[in-house]
C-alpha cells in the first residue's frame, strides 16, 4: 500500500471516528448522507419492494457497526430471531420446523406463520430509537442522526419523498433495528415453537397456545406501527385427525388454512408434498434464462450458466429438503443445463463427455455440476452444520429423535461411496460429502480411459491449477475472456471431444484426426511462438509488480552464455535470491503428443517433469552467476513442480507489496487463458485461415456477438 493510500484511510478512519459515529453530521447535509436513491425491485407476489440505496460512506458506516455489534446477536436475539447474526439462520429454521413437525409428540398441534404489511417502512422510529438507547447505547449518536428525522428518498435527479417511519430497506443496519424492535413481539409468544426471521414469524403449538400468541403478536405490533395482514398468514394443522375442530374464521379471522403441498418457509419446502410446487418455478426459470443466454458471447454464457444460472438457483433448495428424492425434477433440471452446456461450446454434450464436464474443475470437469449429483452432500451437509442450531430451537425430546430424511440420506451416500464407508469427521461441509463422490465419478472415467492419450488428458486436466481460465471472470480488457472459437476448442480439448473433421495438416501434411489435438505437437505449430511471447510478458509484469524490474530474451548475460548460445526468456535487474539476478525460460508441451506417450509413462505432469530437468541442464552453466527458474506448462494445463512454485512465489511477493489476496490466482490465471489461445492457434492452424489466426490474440475485442455468428 502506498504512502497516499495509506494517507487517505488514516483521513477516512478519522472522518468517522470524529464525525460520523459521535452523530456530529452537519445538519445541512445529513439529508444527503442518510438519504438514498429509491430502486424499486419486483416481489415473487407481484408487488413492489422499495430499496433504499445510500451512499457509500454511509453503508460503510453501517457495515463497520454491523462488524462491532456481531458479538452482540447471540445476546439479543438468540434463538428466537434468526435473521440477524445467525449464521445458516434460514437453513436453521426450515430444519427445525421440519424436525418439529415431524415429531409423533406435535401431532396435536398446529403452526402458524405470520407476515406483515410493509414492515420495515412501517415501524415507529421513536421506539427503534429507545430500543437502541436501552440495549445498544453505544451506537445511539449515529442512529439517533440518521433516524430522528426524516430522510430524503430520492427518485432520479430532480424527485424525491421523505421518509419519516421505518428503517431503512437497504440500510445495511436495517435488519439489526427492525430485529432488535421487535423482540418485544417475540417475548410474548409462549408456543413450544416461536422461530422468526426478520420480519417472518413461525410459531406451532397447541391450539390455544398459538391462539394467545396470535392475538399477542397483532395488539403488540400495533403498538410499534406494525399491521398484521391476515391474508398473508397461514394456517397448519399437523394431524388435523387428533385436532379439535378449528373455527378459522373467528378464531383466526382472515388467516388462510393450507395443507401439506403448501406448508413452505422462507422459500423452502417442509414436507415432501410442497416439493414440486417448489422446484416447478426454478426449472422454468432456468428455461427461460439458458434462451437469453444465447444472446451473449459464449464465454460470459459460460461463466453465468456456471455462476448464476445453474446450481446457484436451486443451492438453497437443495441445502434445506431432500430434494435428491424428487429424481424426475432433478433429471429434468440437468437436461436443461446440458442442452444450454452443449449449445454454448458447440461440443456433443453425451455420455463420458457430460460425465467430465459435470465435474468440479479441479478434478477436470467445467464446474457445471448436476442437481441429482449435488443435492445429496448438500442436504446432508445443511443437516449437520445446522444441528446445534436445531438443538436449540426445538425441545431436547423431539431433538433426540431419530431424523427420517437425514438417515435415510446418510444411507443413500453410504450405498454410493462404499458401506464400510464412515461419514466425513467436518459433517457440516458440504465439500467433504461431495468431493468422496466426484472422485469415485472421476476415477470411473480414468478406468473406462479408451487409450493412453485419453488417460494422460484426464490426469493432466485434474491437476492443480490446470482449469484456472476457466474460474476467472471473463473481462476482455485484462485479457481474461476468451473469444467463441476460442472457447469452443479449449472446451473440447479439455473434454476430448470431437473438434473437426479428419483432414491433413495444412503445414505439415500429415493426418489431423477428429480430436483436433496433432496441432498442438506439430512441428510447425503456428500458436507456440504467440502464447511464448504472451506468458514471458505476463512474467515480466509480474515480477514488475512483485519489486524486480527485468528484460526479456537479454544477450551476452556472460561469456559463458555467448559462448554456447544460450538465450533465457528473462532476466531480473535487482538479484532475486541468494544475491544472484533471476533467468528463468518457459515452455508449454504437449500432454498428449504421440512421442511423449510413448517415452514417458502416464503420469501426472510427466511431460512437464522432463522439460523441467532438460531446461536445468541446458542453463546449468549459467547457475553460478544467476538464479534459475524453469517454467515448464503443458497443454492440458498440468504444470512443472518448480515452475509452479516459481509463480506462486511470485504471486506472493505481490500480495505482501499490494495487499491482493488474489495475487496468486489472477497470476495463474491469466497464464493459463495463453495456454488456451496457444492451443486454439495451434488446433486452427492445421487448416489455411489466416484471419482467425490473427484475431486469436487480440484480447480487446469487446463487440457483442452472437453463437449463431
Amino acid at each position: 500500500m502506498g504512502p497516499q493510500a495509506t494517507k487517505f484511510l488514516e483521513t477516512l478512519v478519522k472522518f468517522y471516528n470524529n464525525i460520523v459515529f459521535p452523530g456530529k453530521i452537519p445538519e445541512q447535509a445529513c439529508h444527503v448522507f442518510y438519504g438514498a436513491n429509491l430502486i424499486a425491485l419486483s416481489k415473487p407476489d407481484g408487488g413492489i419492494r422499495p430499496i433504499a440505496v445510500g451512499m457509500s460512506l454511509r453503508r460503510l458506516a453501517s457495515k463497520v457497526i454491523m462488524n462491532k455489534l456481531s458479538s452482540r446477536n447471540e445476546e439479543l436475539f438468540w434463538p428466537h430471531q434468526v435473521g440477524v447474526g445467525a449464521k445458516l439462520g434460514a437453513e436453521i429454521e426450515v430444519h427445525s420446523v421440519r424436525k418439529f413437525i415431524g415429531s409423533p409428540t406435535s401431532s396435536d398441534m398446529v403452526c402458524l406463520k405470520t407476515d406483515f404489511s410493509n414492515a420495515y417502512n412501517t415501524i415507529r422510529r421513536d421506539i427503534v430509537l429507545k430500543d437502541v438507547l436501552e440495549s445498544v447505547p453505544e451506537i445511539f449518536s449515529y442512529i439517533w442522526q440518521a433516524y430522528a428525522k426524516s430522510s430524503y428518498l430520492f427518485l432520479g435527479d430532480q424527485e424525491f419523498i421523505l421518509s419519516q417511519e421505518g428503517v431503512q430497506q437497504g440500510d445495511p443496519l436495517g435488519p439489526f433495528l427492525y430485529a432488535l424492535t421487535t423482540m418485544a413481539i417475540t417475548r410474548k409468544c409462549k408456543s413450544s415453537l416461536n422461530l422468526w426471521y426478520l420480519d417472518d414469524g413461525f410459531i406451532s403449538g397447541r391450539v390455544e397456545d398459538v391462539l394467545s400468541d396470535y392475538r399477542a403478536i397483532k395488539e403488540t405490533s400495533e403498538s410499534l406501527g406494525l399491521v398484521l395482514n391476515p391474508s398473508k398468514c397461514e394456517l397448519f394443522k399437523i394431524n388435523p385427525s387428533t385436532l379439535r375442530v378449528i373455527n378459522s374464521g373467528s378464531e383466526f379471522p382472515g388467516v388462510k388454512e393450507i395443507g401439506c403441498h403448501e406448508l413452505k418457509l422462507l422459500g423452502a419446502p417442509i414436507l415432501p408434498e410442497a416439493n414440486e410446487s417448489t422446484l416447478a418455478p426454478k426449472l422454468d426459470t432456468l428455461r427461460v434464462m439458458t434462451e437469453r443466454l444465447k444472446l451473449l458471447k459464449r464465454h460470459d454464457a459460460l461463466f453465468l450458466l456456471r455462476q448464476c444460472f445453474a446450481m446457484p438457483k436451486v443451492m438453497y433448495s437443495i441445502r434445506t429438503a431432500p430434494i435428491y428424492r424428487n429424481t424426475l425434477w432433478c433429471e429434468e433440471f440437468d437436461e436443461t443445463i446440458r442442452k444450454s452446456l452443449q449449445e454454448i461450446l458447440n461440443v456433443d454434450m453425451e455420455g463420458s463427455i457430460w460425465a467430465q464436464s459435470s465435474l468440479p474443475v479441479h478434478l477436470g470437469g467445467l464446474g457445471i455440476r448436476r442437481v441429482s449429483e449435488v443435492a445429496l452432500p448438500a442436504y446432508l451437509s445443511s443437516v449437520c452444520a445446522t444441528s446445534s442450531g436445531v438443538e436449540a430451537m426445538v425441545s431436547a425430546e423431539i431433538y433426540s429423535e431419530v431424523n427420517p430424511f437425514y438417515e435415510s440420506a446418510k444411507q443413500r451416500w453410504l450405498e454410493l461411496v462404499s458401506p464400510d464407508e464412515a461419514p466425513p469427521t467436518k459433517n457440516e461441509i458440504q465439500k467433504e460429502w461431495d468431493l468422496p463422490l466426484c472422485k469415485l465419478r472421476y476415477d470411473r472415467l480414468l478406468q473406462a480411459a479408451p487409450s493412453d492419450k485419453e488417460k494422460a488428458r484426464l490426469l493432466a486436466v485434474g491437476s492443480k491449477n490446470a482449469g484456472d481460465w476457466l474460474l476467472a471472470f471473463p473481462i476482455s480488457s485484462m485479457g481474461l475472456k476468451l473469444d467463441d472459437r476460442c472457447l469452443q476448442i479449449s472446451c473440447a480439448l479439455r473434454l476430448g471431444a470431437t473438434i473437426c473433421r479428419p483432414h491433413k495438416c495444412f503445414k505439415c501434411c500429415k493426418e489431423v484426426d477428429s480430436s483436433g489435438t496433432h496441432g498442438l505437437s506439430c512441428s510447425f505449430s503456428v500458436g507456440r511462438q504467440s502464447r511464448h511471447n504472451r506468458v514471458n510478458y505476463l512474467i515480466k509484469r509480474a515480477l514488475g509488480n512483485a519489486g524486480f524490474n527485468s528484460n526479456l530474451e537479454p544477450e551476452n548475460l556472460s561469456n559463458s552464455a555467448s559462448a554456447q548460445g544460450l538465450v533465457p526468456d528473462g532476466v531480473t535487474i535487482q538479484t532475486y535470491k541468494n544475491g544472484k539476478a533471476l533467468i528463468w525460460d518457459y515452455t508449454c508441451h504437449d500432454t498428449v503428443a504421440p512421442s511423449y506417450l510413448e517415452k514417458f509413462s502416464i503420469e501426472v505432469g510427466k511431460v512437464a517433469f522432463e522439460a523441467e530437468k532438460d531446461k536445468d541442464k541446458k542453463y546449468a552453466p549459467l547457475t553460478d552467476n544467476f538464479h534459475f527458474e524453469p517454467i515448464c506448462v503443458e497443454t492440458m494445463g498440468a504444470w512443472g513442480a518448480k515452475g509452479h512454485k516459481f509463480i506462486k512465489n511470485v504471486g506472493r511477493l505481490i500480495k505482501e507489496r499490494t495487499k491482493d489476496k488474489r495475487s496468486s490466482s489472477f497470476l495463474f490465471q491469466a497464464i493459463s487463458m495463453e495456454v488456451q489461445r496457444g492451443n486454439c492457434a495451434s488446433v486452427l492452424g492445421t487448416v489455411e485461415s489466416p484471419k482467425l489466426l490473427q484475431e486469436l490474440f487480440n484480447l480487446l475485442d469487446t463487440k457483442p456477438d452472437s453463437h449463431s455468428a
